[in-house]
C-alpha cells in the first residue's frame, strides 16, 4: 500500500455508478491532505446564493456538461488554487438530498489529494475568502464547516476504528 500524504492509499478497484440513484446535481471535492495530515480548508465566502456561506469546507465544485468526475476534480483544482496535482485517488462516493428547492439530489465524488507542504506557498486562491491548514482535530470544533466534508475527512482519518477486518483500507498513524 503507498503512502500519500501521511495516509496509505489503498488501490480501491474501479466502481461502475450505481445505479437507481439519479441526481439533480453532481459534485465533486477534494480532501487536500499534507504529509502530516493536516487538511486544506477554503473559507466561503460571505454571499447570501451560496451554499455554506462563510463556512469552512474542502474545494470543489459542480461537473460541467459532458465531463467525467476525475475531469472535474483536476479542473477544479486548477481554477480555485491553480495546482495540478501529482495524484488524485477516487476515496468516497455518496448521493444525498438537500433541503432546498433545486438541485436538491446530489452526487460528490471526494478525492484524496495529496498536496506537499513546499507547494502550499505556490497556490493561488481564487475562490473564498481565505484558506488555511486544519488537524482533524482542529476542523471538529469549527463552528462553521461543512458536515458533509468533514464526514469525509473522518471516515478517511479514521479508517482503522471504523473498519477494523478491512485491513487493506486501514490508515496507520
Amino acid at each position: 500500500m503507498a503512502m500519500t500524504s501521511g495516509f496509505p492509499n489503498p488501490p480501491y478497484p474501479p466502481l461502475p455508478p450505481a445505479e437507481g440513484y439519479e441526481a439533480d446535481a453532481y459534485a465533486v471535492t477534494a480532501l487536500l491532505v499534507t504529509e502530516d495530515r493536516r487538511f486544506l480548508l477554503q473559507l466561503r465566502d460571505e454571499k447570501p446564493d451560496i451554499i455554506l456561506p462563510g463556512h469552512w469546507s474542502c474545494f470543489g465544485g459542480h461537473l460541467d456538461a459532458g465531463e467525467t468526475a476525475d475531469q472535474a476534480m483536476l479542473r477544479e483544482l486548477n481554477e480555485e488554487l491553480r495546482y495540478r496535482p501529482a495524484e488524485c485517488h477516487w476515496f468516497f462516493e455518496s448521493v444525498y438530498s438537500l433541503p432546498r428547492q433545486t438541485r436538491r439530489r446530489v452526487r460528490n465524488v471526494w478525492y484524496l489529494v495529496p498536496l506537499p507542504l513546499d507547494e502550499i506557498p505556490r497556490l493561488e486562491q481564487h475562490e473564498g475568502a481565505g484558506m488555511r491548514l486544519f488537524t482533524l482535530e482542529d476542523a471538529l470544533v469549527l463552528p462553521k464547516i461543512s458536515p458533509l466534508d468533514l464526514c469525509a475527512m473522518m471516515l478517511l482519518a479514521r479508517q482503522p476504528q471504523l473498519y477494523p477486518r478491512h485491513k487493506d483500507t486501514a490508515l496507520e498513524a
